[in-house]
């Protein structure tokens, strides 16, 4: 099913009136925006697991009509995950008890409460974005509200910081501000116990030290600026004490393909993990993380891991963000230089005890708080009971023996 679809019969689902005689479970229905892979995983991975145990709950997926759309490889992605949607033209004249997104695009032609967490590390975003209209922060007015009326009934921000700057640029929005923390960034405290075991399924020896790569998209991520720069990793730092795992931003997959994807990951010699899931126990396996402005490298850097950072990508980057603050603590990495040099000078220097309190407030606190917030929105009592954090899965790193 492709986002922009015409107008046809109408798919039965939860929350839709037709659906009523066949209804197992009645109660609440929730709608779920999927308009790319990182909003998709950051809500169900990390938000959908607090409501979906709950019997009085039904969970709906749709992906907006937006003005871009993504090629059949982002449907792959969603069926591999087992994600089915109903079409957009049926969920705009649908009520919802309540619409969960991690991202802007169609919330505000929804019908219903609405929360909207942001998929990265923080909801002001460091990235310059694509678009001409995108080169100042997400906590904007022109983004929060339509029709004067703030668009999110709950706004969940990553930092205090940030209800500065909504007061600055839409003081309409601040009491619907919810400094929550991030919910991904709790799943990995709760799961540094588990590194070991991570690290065994990354394939690391008790004697390697694991560098982790990580490369967001745009010609000045480190991968866009330097496309050799995974291959000349992997002949610069020996094999027998350094095990490298590479971080593919899912624009990169989606954009320019899997298969050229692979080929270049192949070419490199590189192990990688796909975009789904992995990530973030790698980063909690890790030893050294080599990467530009991304959340990947901030989320490593919140974890205390010494960080190797491109200055390239401060070409995309906000003046006085995260990743800029980022910048000014990691070790600076220049792909031209050295490349053995600067990582042992990195993992020498040590990772920044700052930076997770620059980026990140309420530290471990995140579930509790999006968990408390959606239930009120929803309007019935939270279950019993203390809201748990899961722990990460293993890692799994994609087979690239087959890849011609």
């Amino acid at each position: 099913m492709v986002a922009a679809e015409q107008e046809g019969s109408r798919v039965l689902a939860p929350g839709e009136r037709a659906a009523a005689p066949w209804t197992t479970f009645a109660g609440k229905t929730v709608l779920v925006l999927a308009q790319h892979p990182q909003a998709v995983t950051r809500l169900l991975f990390d938000v959908l697991p607090l409501l979906l145990t709950d019997p009085r709950i039904n969970v709906v997926w749709t992906t907006p009509d937006l003005r871009y759309r993504w090629s059949s490889e982002f449907d792959d992605f969603l069926r591999e995950l087992g994600i089915a949607r109903v079409p957009w033209w049926q969920v705009l004249t649908t009520p919802y008890d309540l619409v969960l997104s991690a991202c802007f695009g169609g919330l505000d032609e929804t019908i219903g409460p609405k929360v909207k967490l942001p998929h990265g590390i923080n909801g002001a975003r460091s990235r310059i974005g694509p678009f001409p209209d995108e080169e100042q922060h997400d906590l904007r007015r022109e983004k929060l509200m339509k029709d004067g009326k703030v668009v999110a009934s709950a706004l969940m921000l990553s930092h205090e910081d940030e209800l500065a700057v909504l007061a600055k640029s839409c003081p309409e929005a601040l009491p619907h501000a919810v400094v929550a923390g991030c919910p991904s960034f709790d799943r990995m405290l709760v799961s540094r116990r588990r590194a070991k075991r991570y690290r065994r399924a990354l394939r690391v020896c008790p004697w390697q030290k694991l560098v982790v790569v990580s490369t967001t998209w745009s010609e000045h991520s480190l991968w866009g600026s330097d496309p050799t720069v995974f291959a000349r990793l992997r002949a610069a730092l020996p094999s027998w004490r350094y095990r490298i795992v590479v971080i593919v931003h899912p624009f990169i997959w989606l954009l320019h393909g899997r298969p050229a994807v692979l080929v270049r990951l192949k070419q490199a010699g590189v192990t990688a993990l796909p975009y789904r899931e992995g990530w973030r126990a790698a980063l909690i396996a890790a030893d050294l993380l080599a990467g530009d402005h991304g959340s990947v490298t901030q989320y490593g850097a919140a974890l205390g891991l010494p960080v190797l950072m491109t200055t390239r990508s401060l070409r995309d980057v906000r003046r006085d963000s995260t990743a800029d603050r980022l910048s000014r603590l990691a070790t600076p990495f220049d792909p031209r230089k050295p490349l053995l040099r600067q990582v042992r000078a990195a993992l020498k220097a040590g990772g920044s005890r700052d930076f997770a309190d620059i980026a990140l407030s309420n530290h471990g606190q995140a579930t509790e708080i999006i968990h408390r917030v959606c239930y009120e929105l929803l309007g019935i009592p939270k279950p019993g009971g203390v809201v748990l954090v899961r722990p990460l899965r293993r890692p799994f790193p994609i087979d690239l023996s087959d890849v011609e």
